[in-house]
C-alpha cells in the first residue's frame, strides 16, 4: 500500500505542471469519438443486433477507448522513458520492495489517473449523447472498467518492459490500439464481421470483459467463465511483468 501511495503523489506532482493540457485533452478526446464515430455509426446502426439503442450499446465501447489513453502516460514515463534514461526505474528497484509491488504500483496508479480522466469523459458523453442507464449501472460501468485496465495496462508494461526503441514501442502501442477498438467489440458487433473472423474475436480477452458487461446491462445474467478467464490472464501478467522487471533490471 506503501509504494501505491507513493506512486499516486509521485503522479499527482507530475500531472500538475501539465494540468491545464490535460484537462483540455480529457475534454477533447470524447467530443472527438462522439463526431468521428458516434454521430456516423448512430446513424447507420441505430439499433444494435439486439434491438438496443446505439448510445446505450457503444458507451461502454466509448470510455475502454478513453481508458486505453489514460493509461499510457504513466506506463510509458515510468517504465520505458525513464528506463531507457536509467533516471527512476533503476534507483526505485534497489528499494526493499519486490518487483510485483514495482508492477503493481504502477499499474494501480496508471489506473487511478485514467479513472480520473473517465469521470470527466463521461460528463461529456452524457452531455452528447442519450443513454437510460441507472446510477447501478455506471458503477458496473466503472468495475468492468477497472478489469479491463488492468488487463490492458498489464499489456502495456509488458511492452514498456521489453521495447528498447521508441518506434518500437509507438507502432506496436498503435498495432494494440487498433485490435482493441475493432477486434474487441467496442464499436461494432462481432456480427458485423464475416462469420469465422467474429467467432475468433469474441473470445479475445478484451472482448469478454466487454461482452460480460453488456451482457449484465442489458440482460441482467452474469457469465462466469468469461469473467474468470480475464482475472486469471491478469494475474498471470502480474507474475509474469515482475518477473520480467527483475530480469531487465540485472541487464
Amino acid at each position: 500500500m506503501n509504494t501505491v501511495i507513493a506512486f499516486l503523489k509521485r503522479r499527482w506532482w507530475l500531472t500538475q505542471e501539465r494540468l491545464f493540457s490535460t484537462l483540455i485533452l480529457v475534454f477533447i478526446t470524447p467530443v472527438i469519438l462522439y463526431l468521428l464515430i458516434h454521430l456516423p455509426l448512430n446513424t447507420i446502426i441505430v439499433r444494435s443486433v439486439r434491438n438496443i439503442p446505439y448510445g446505450d450499446w457503444a458507451l461502454p465501447g466509448y470510455l475502454m477507448i478513453v481508458s486505453f489513453f489514460g493509461l499510457i502516460p504513466t506506463i510509458y514515463r515510468d517504465l520505458f522513458e525513464l528506463r531507457l534514461h536509467g533516471k527512476a526505474l533503476f534507483p526505485i528497484t534497489l528499494t526493499p520492495v519486490s518487483k510485483i509491488e514495482i508492477v503493481m504500483g504502477i499499474l494501480i496508479t496508471a489506473i487511478v489517473e485514467s479513472i480520473v480522466y473517465l469521470l470527466f469523459s463521461l460528463i461529456v458523453f452524457l452531455m452528447l449523447i442519450d443513454v437510460s442507464y441507472r446510477w447501478f449501472d455506471f458503477l458496473t460501468i466503472f468495475f468492468y472498467l477497472i478489469i479491463q485496465m488492468a488487463l490492458i495496462g498489464n499489456v502495456i508494461i509488458m511492452l514498456a518492459l521489453l521495447a528498447k526503441r521508441v518506434t518500437t514501442f509507438l507502432p506496436v502501442v498503435l498495432l494494440i490500439l487498433a485490435v482493441y477498438i475493432f477486434g474487441s467489440g467496442m464499436i461494432f458487433e462481432f456480427e458485423f464481421y464475416p462469420a469465422q473472423i467474429g467467432e475468433i474475436l469474441k473470445y479475445l480477452p478484451t472482448s469478454l470483459i466487454l461482452e460480460n458487461l453488456r451482457t449484465i446491462l442489458f440482460t441482467r445474467y452474469f457469465i462466469w467463465w468469461s469473467f474468470l478467464i480475464p482475472i486469471g490472464i491478469i494475474i498471470s501478467l502480474v507474475i509474469a511483468n515482475s518477473k520480467i522487471l527483475r530480469y531487465v533490471v540485472k541487464q
